[in-house]
């Protein structure tokens, strides 16, 4: 599940004694999950970027569940901490973390990647410099997705690009359409890049 993925990419990057987590708002499974790591992690708010170090873990939900805030993840990662990027709300081709500098990136399959809700999965995905970091999850069998969500998965994926782009499209209509009516206001521009 997602859950499993937000706990294989903090246990991946755990060692050298205790971290420090931040992170703010967003899913509360992952802050469930955060604090179960309690010997791992020192569970922080999240702060500026300046205010980071090379030693943090910066946990960055972008956008954020449910607010839809957006985080500069290219800041944090100039700010040196190791950054993993929740992105399950904005699946490719929306967002490539990992192309920012991200570390690591987790993604609740079940919803966007899967798209059809008959498949629970979380994946954690790495550069090839930190392919090792999931290379160990898996040698550890960490939560290693059975055959048919595997299959499952492959099949909603062929169609995560049309699927994304349609919903995007929608969406910025449909933001349109509520912006033009007295009392909405616009929070951000979507753009026309999909």
């Amino acid at each position: 599940s997602g859950l499993s993925a937000v706990q294989g990419a903090l246990l991946a990057l755990a060692g050298g004694g205790r971290r420090r987590l931040l992170l703010s708002g967003g899913y509360h499974g992952t802050h469930e999950v955060a604090h179960s790591l309690a010997p791992l992690y020192e569970v922080a708010p999240l702060p500026e970027p300046s205010r980071v170090s090379a030693s943090d873990v910066a946990w960055l939900e972008c956008p954020k569940n449910p607010s839809g805030e957006l985080v500069d993840v290219e800041a944090y990662v100039a700010a040196g901490a190791d950054v993993v990027v929740d992105a399950t709300l904005t699946p490719p081709p929306l967002h490539y973390p990992l192309a920012r500098g991200a570390r690591l990136v987790v993604h609740s399959a079940t919803k966007s990647l899967a798209g059809h809700s008959d498949a629970v999965a979380g994946l954690v995905l790495a550069s090839r410099t930190d392919a090792r970091l999931v290379e160990t999850l898996e040698r550890q069998r960490f939560a290693v997705p059975g055959s048919l969500e595997t299959w499952l998965l492959l099949r909603s994926l062929r169609t995560l690009d049309l699927r994304v782009r349609r919903q995007a499209a929608s969406a910025v209509r449909l933001a349109d359409a509520l912006s033009a009516l007295p009392g909405v206001r616009v929070h951000c521009d979507a753009g026309s890049d999909l």
